[in-house]
């Protein structure tokens, strides 16, 4: 028999190891997109391991989140995890006629498997998101938009089973544009086996969907505040001709 269920001992824990466990290099990757261009963090998410899609990047996640509990007797007990999160994993700044939401769209598929024996595997997506700007090298936070969170945890009572656990979570503020949007990662993957066996978990890729909006430019204002001054300027000759 198997079963999703909801929040329980083995998220807590992953959530819990996330406490002492933090990742704040800054070696910013530039990779473009539709109407964004992104950065992203190499030292988090590795160098080359992201793609992007319209205006959407996604990850490639390192063989660290593939983890295997095992044990080999019918009395045993075995558990492996791995965390890892980041204040700034990644950013979207605008490019020339557009503003990005601060409304991000995360996601995240893990590859779950289990054998014989009593198992438990779980997962944990979560952050916060920030509109801000960028000032040539950095991003710069305005404000914090809010946070988003997903976690699975699956269990298996001795029976073989495999699935993909998938994952997500909105975060930020849909009516809010920025010129640059910035991204905060927790992740993280738990298996856990009672009795001979084992219960395997392998986080295989996370991705965040931005929304844009199109602005016009300095020329467009500036026509359009011209138009507006000619129709002031028609009414205010017909209202004296009347």
């Amino acid at each position: 028999m198997t079963k999703m269920l909801p929040r329980r001992l083995l998220v807590a824990a992953l959530l819990a190891a996330g406490v002492a466990s933090s990742a704040q290099a800054v070696n910013f990757v530039e990779i473009d997109g539709a109407n964004l261009t992104f950065f992203y963090d190499a030292d988090f998410w590795g160098l080359g391991t992201a793609s992007v899609t319209g205006n959407k990047i996604s990850f490639a996640i390192s063989d660290d989140f593939d983890v295997t509990a095992k044990s080999s007797t019918v009395s045993g007990h075995g558990a492996a995890a791995h965390v890892d999160d980041n204040s700034l994993s990644v950013f979207a700044v605008a490019k020339s006629g557009y503003s990005v939401s601060s409304l991000v769209q995360a996601s995240s598929s893990t590859s779950v498997n289990f054998t014989t024996g009593n198992g438990t595997a779980a997962g944990v997506l979560s952050g916060s998101v920030s509109g801000g700007a960028f000032n040539g090298d950095d991003f710069v936070a305005i404000h914090n938009d809010g946070s988003y969170y997903d976690d699975f945890q699956l269990y298996t009572g001795s029976s073989p089973y495999s699935t993909t656990a998938a994952l997500a979570a909105n975060g930020g503020v849909a009516g809010n544009f920025y010129a640059a949007t910035g991204v905060e990662t927790f992740i993280g993957v738990g298996a856990e086996q009672y009795g001979k066996g084992l219960s395997h978990a392998a986080l295989t890729d996370v991705s965040y969907n931005f929304s844009v909006t199109a602005v016009p430019e300095p020329e467009t204002y500036a026509m359009l505040l011209a138009g507006l001054g000619l129709v002031g300027f028609a009414a205010r000759r017909r209202k004296q001709a009347a």
